[in-house]
């Protein structure tokens, strides 16, 4: 049976991820609610691999279950819109950009979808953001056909991946799951990562979005190396080993 996080779960995972330990007694605090409420919370989550249950608090698991996508869409909600706010700077008329699956991705199409930059060519592999933006003026946007596999709206497949490098993109904006020890932006669905290496190969820049709870996350697949980014979007700026990673190969962070 699937696990799905309440809301006060999710909002305590997402104070987890930013902070990187939280206390009990803070979040009985900030929730108004008895110790013993939040405890029952943590040692939930704790069972279920959401986080890491310690004495007196939580803290970030070391093999961090993914949340699932109805949970994601929870999570971060104001950061990920303020990031699209940013990233949507770097979009300037008639430019050819990619655009990813994911909560960041969908948000940036939000506020795409509400701009004035027209003519605009959008090229994407997720069927969510291609919705979002059905109706924005003075903008084509190109959806490969491929397998529908999960509830993310991503698809998939050999003949996306084709599609996708048919193309030559100005920008590429690219979701991931976090980041490894190398600045390594992170992935978990083969398939997924498969279509990201696709955009990849053929933007002229590549910029990242990724909220800063993917600051201490990694995942197990490969999807760009820190020399091949352009740009990093973020709700905040990136700290200790990967903050000097990204410094050393000429990274422009944003931060929105």
């Amino acid at each position: 049976m699937t696990f799905e996080l309440n809301k006060r779960q999710l909002k305590i995972l997402e104070m987890v991820t930013e902070q990187g330990f939280v206390t009990i007694e803070s979040l009985a605090t900030y929730f108004g609610i008895s110790q013993q409420t939040i405890r029952r919370d943590i040692i939930l989550m704790d069972q279920h691999q959401f986080l890491c249950r310690f004495h007196g608090g939580a803290g970030i698991a070391q093999d961090q279950k993914r949340i699932s996508y109805s949970d994601k869409q929870q999570v971060a909600v104001e950061a990920k819109m303020k990031m699209a706010l940013k990233a949507m700077t770097l979009v300037k008329p008639s430019m050819t950009v990619f655009i990813d699956v994911g909560t960041s991705a969908e948000a940036l199409a939000r506020v795409l979808r509400t701009s004035e930059i027209s003519p605009l060519r959008v090229v994407t592999a997720s069927i969510i953001v291609a919705n979002i933006l059905l109706d924005m003026p003075g903008a084509e946007i190109l959806v490969p056909g491929g397998s529908l596999k999960t509830t993310d709206g991503a698809l998939v497949g050999g003949f996306v991946n084709q599609v996708l490098r048919s193309f030559r993109y100005d920008l590429g904006f690219i979701g991931g799951s976090g980041f490894d020890v190398n600045a390594t932006l992170m992935d978990f669905d083969v398939e997924k990562v498969l279509v990201k290496h696709a955009a990849i190969e053929n933007s002229n820049k590549v910029v990242v979005l990724a909220d800063s709870g993917k600051y201490r996350r990694n995942a197990s697949i490969k999807v760009v190396g820190v020399e091949k980014m352009g740009y990093l979007v973020s709700d905040a700026l990136p700290f200790g080993s990967l903050r000097e990673q990204m410094q050393k190969a000429s990274v422009e962070v944003l931060v929105g």
